[in-house]
């Protein structure tokens, strides 16, 4: 059997291929609202409430995935631009649930939502 670790992912514009526990699944990028971490595992929230909980930590996994979808917020979030409903000067939005923006990436965050927006 081949070993799935994280240089296994594979990535498109579209799928990003991830092990959930020992299921390999094709996840669509546009379903993933956000990414958290949790120590050694990065926690994908998808568009229809469920969770994939990928042992892979979100620098590995912010390399795997594509830059003008994704964007690194702060230290343990990844967020779809896609999905964002609201953004002030230090948070954003995805529905009801807020994210904290890194004072050292605000700048870089606003001028890459305004140009998805």
């Amino acid at each position: 059997m081949d070993r799935f670790n994280g240089e296994n992912y594979t990535s498109t514009d579209k799928v990003l291929m991830v092990k959930d526990g020992y299921t390999p699944v094709k996840v669509d990028l546009e379903a993933v609202r956000y990414i958290c971490s949790d120590q050694n595992y990065a926690v994908f929230y998808l568009t229809n409430g469920k969770r994939l909980m990928v042992r892979s930590t979100l620098i590995e996994m912010i390399e795997k995935l594509p830059a003008r979808l994704f964007l690194r917020v702060n230290r343990g979030t990844i967020i779809n631009v896609n999905h964002v409903t609201a953004l002030q000067t230090n948070e954003l939005y995805i529905g009801d649930v807020q994210f904290n923006i890194r004072r050292t990436v605000r700048e870089a965050a606003h001028q890459h939502l305004a140009a998805h927006s």
